[in-house]
């Protein structure tokens, strides 16, 4: 029985701790990372340059989803990579012999724009998601108790 008549079951919580292994952690090498990261984008790129196509306006906006993806299940720069990929995409997509501030600004603001994204998909990841499930389950213990 806890403080006040409430009563906390330490195992109560210990299934979330048995979904921690599936989260894609540290445990995948990194050079697989990036692969998976660039896949990601390439995907990103292609629906990218479909929806180009018919309207003719590029509108680099469905890179971002990709970059913050990459950068929210892969973290270790995997969000990073992923932004330099889509700068790299929106300014082969955006290229059409223009010169000057008509090519220079739009990409400059996209690349910001997919910096901050993954930068804020970097930082989304808690380094020690276990140790603060045992912390967690150390604390219901004591509860319980």
């Amino acid at each position: 029985m806890g403080r006040a008549g409430t009563h906390v079951e330490p195992s109560r919580f210990s299934w979330m701790n048995r979904l921690c292994p599936l989260v894609l952690e540290h445990q995948i090498p990194a050079f697989l990372r990036y692969c998976i990261s660039a896949c990601i984008m390439v995907v990103c790129a292609v629906l990218e340059m479909a929806l180009q196509m018919p309207t003719g306006s590029s509108g680099y906006f469905v890179l971002l989803p990709g970059v913050f993806l990459s950068g929210l299940i892969f973290d270790r720069g995997s969000g990073i990579f992923a932004a330099a990929i889509a700068v790299g995409v929106a300014a082969y997509i955006s290229y059409a012999g223009a010169s000057g501030l008509d090519y220079l600004a739009p990409n400059v603001l996209f690349a910001i724009t997919a910096a901050g994204t993954a930068t804020v998909a970097e930082f989304q990841i808690d380094p020690t998601p276990r140790s603060r499930g045992a912390e967690m389950d150390g604390k219901l213990t004591e509860a319980a108790q």
